[in-house]
């Protein structure tokens, strides 16, 4: 146990792991997480060299005590950032990270799509950075994607519906009839599948350079190059009616 300038020191050096290596790293599996574990190791043995001047102990022990501190700061602060884990939502794993166009894409948020009492799909939001708003999901750079995975059978081109009044009760109408065209063609993507059934996927993924490319099962069903079309979709769950306000909070990461 520390105690005294010690253990002080000790809270100093975890304070400014976290306040520090932050900084270097945007998320779980950014290429940069040699910068922050760098700078944890720099602030370890800073401390470990200061503590005998102002404790008394002997260097060895002081590295003892130390990486105590280091290792604390490594669970409390290190391991969420460095450790990226799969999100298993009603018995669906979500892989994180994953792999689109060669970018390495972390969970965003997951979460369940409810209608009344039903579950009706898992949802995961895959970003190359972290995001709180619409908008920061939307704006930022690179590829991106919404999977769903069914949860219960749903008619097809009912969803296909559903996501139609989606995009026009997010967007101004004079917006809509621009889209029209679009969400026309979206709707009837999901009519020629009948049926979705437990455990088929969709997945809406923004592709830089491609547009808006929807998935279902796995394969391609339609691309939209317009990327005002690809943010009136993602409004579906991230507008100001989304179709399910606890979903919307899920994947913009503030469930509770």
């Amino acid at each position: 146990m520390l105690s005294g300038k010690a253990l002080q020191k000790c809270n100093h050096f975890v304070a400014r792991t976290r306040t520090t290596a932050p900084r270097s790293i945007s998320r779980e599996h950014n290429t940069n997480q040699p910068t922050m574990t760098t700078t944890a190791l720099v602030l370890l043995t800073e401390l470990a060299v200061r503590l005998p001047h102002s404790s008394g102990i002997t260097i060895m022990i002081a590295y003892k005590h130390a990486l105590a501190c280091f290792s604390f700061a490594i669970g409390t602060t290190l391991s969420p950032m460095t450790h990226a884990q799969p999100s298993v939502v009603s018995g669906i794993t979500f892989d994180n990270p994953i792999n689109v166009q060669n970018v390495s894409l972390g969970i965003n948020g997951t979460g369940m799509r409810y209608k009344a009492m039903f579950k009706v799909y898992a949802a995961a939001l895959y970003t190359p950075n972290r995001a709180s708003t619409p908008e920061e999901v939307i704006n930022q750079d690179g590829p991106k994607r919404l999977r769903l995975v069914m949860l219960r059978s749903v008619a097809a081109d009912e969803l296909g519906k559903l996501f139609t009044k989606g995009i026009s009760e997010n967007i101004e109408k004079s917006q809509f009839a621009k889209l029209a065209p679009s969400v026309f063609t979206m709707g009837s993507v999901f009519a020629q599948y009948r049926e979705l059934v437990p455990g088929d996927t969709i997945d809406i993924d923004w592709i830089p350079g491609s547009g808006t490319v929807i998935r279902v099962r796995g394969q391609v069903a339609q691309t939209f190059p317009d990327p005002v079309f690809y943010q009136a979709m993602m409004r579906i769950w991230l507008g100001n009616s989304p179709a399910d306000w606890k979903l919307k909070d899920a994947l913009l990461g503030k469930a509770g």
